[in-house]
């Protein structure tokens, strides 16, 4: 009877294994399925760096918004799940800038826009889960500075 090998990963294919030519494809399928040896991330670094300014002509945008609309919840007190859903969707697309930005950190580019994306990505990803962690003080202090500001502007 001939063994039974089981991957243990997504290629839930049963293979076979009696010589050493299906030992070696067995070798292969290791490297196929990806997950086993190493992650191939390479198309998608490349994909990433190719379509650069439509990835951060959508990812800016959608972290300045969600981010504004969890301090906008934060202050008149919304919705607590509308707040976390915003948040968790803040933090996903603060995720997603990092990992745009890190494809270009590997392949050696260092300029401005590579350490103010970043930078941008964590400051409304740390904005959201304050406002959604501590939401008493983050209102007040929202509320402090858009008070005193049309208050300025108003005399």
């Amino acid at each position: 009877m001939k063994p039974i090998v089981r991957l243990p990963s997504k290629c839930c294919e049963l293979l076979q294994i009696t010589s050493i030519s299906e030992k070696s494809s067995l070798e292969s399928m290791k490297m196929h399925c990806g997950h086993w040896l190493m992650l191939d991330l390479s198309a998608l670094h490349e994909f990433s760096r190719c379509h650069c300014v439509a990835i951060c002509a959508g990812l800016v945008p959608i972290n300045l918004l969600l981010s504004t609309a969890v301090i906008g919840l934060t202050m008149f007190n919304g919705s607590l799940a509308l707040r976390r859903w915003l948040s968790i969707g803040g933090s996903l697309a603060c995720l997603l800038l990092l990992s745009h930005v890190g494809s270009w950190w590997l392949i050696g580019v260092v300029a401005p826009a590579t350490f103010i994306l970043p930078s941008l990505g964590l400051l409304c990803s740390a904005i959201n889960w304050a406002c959604l962690y501590y939401p008493v003080s983050t209102g007040q202090f929202w509320r402090s500075i858009v008070l005193s500001d049309w208050k300025a502007s108003s005399l």
